[in-house]
């Protein structure tokens, strides 16, 4: 009954915003919360993030639908069944953007240089989705700008790590000013598409 009312508000969200605002950014949160090492640290990062999407809407004033996913939610079939549903209200004019924060896994001579989701679940009962599969799928709705961050691991069973992404950085931490203006440039003006990924 609650993913059924939760469904209905998302529906009803969408179209009014579909209706009342002529641009609209979609962002899409999913994080394995329930880890037992790790879960605190993921829930931790996703909260952060959606605080920062909240601090865009208000100093931008645009219009901003987010969708999140965690604990048991966060599984294959809520990625399918949420795509699917935002696509029938993606225009060309908005910004869609999907954001993992979890475990990631790669197969060894996959030359997919970016990581696949180990959504929640362990071992053999994990659901197991490639982030560039997103991609494609975010690009097939044909907004304005899709984006895809994920923060997890990018490794293969043998251990080794994709040379081609490896950049080591300092800590990071979420800044109190906030410029309108370039947040507007890049989540309302910029074309094209982004995908990052780290760990």
């Amino acid at each position: 009954m609650k993913s059924f009312v939760r469904y209905i508000a998302l529906v009803l969200f969408l179209l009014v915003a579909q209706v009342s605002i002529a641009q609209t950014m979609y962002v899409i949160i999913f994080a394995v919360t329930d880890d037992i090492k790790l879960g605190n640290a993921f829930s931790g990062n996703a909260k952060k993030f959606e605080n920062f999407i909240d601090n865009v809407r208000a100093s931008t004033g645009n219009d901003i639908v987010i969708e999140k996913f965690t604990s048991s939610d966060a599984i294959g079939k809520n990625v399918d069944d949420i795509l699917n549903e935002i696509a029938k209200y993606v225009g060309n004019d908005d910004t869609v953007l999907f954001l993992y924060s979890g475990h990631g896994a790669h197969n060894d001579g996959d030359p997919d240089p970016f990581p696949t989701m180990c959504l929640t679940g362990s071992g053999s009962n994990r659901d197991y989705v490639k982030l560039s599969d997103i991609e494609k799928r975010l690009a097939a709705m044909k907004p304005r700008l899709h984006i895809v961050l994920s923060e997890c691991c990018n490794m293969t069973p043998s251990g080794r790590e994709r040379d081609l992404l490896r950049v080591e950085s300092a800590d990071y931490d979420f800044i109190d000013d906030y410029d309108a203006s370039a947040f507007n440039k890049l989540f309302f003006e910029d074309t094209g598409r982004i995908q990052f990924t780290s760990s």
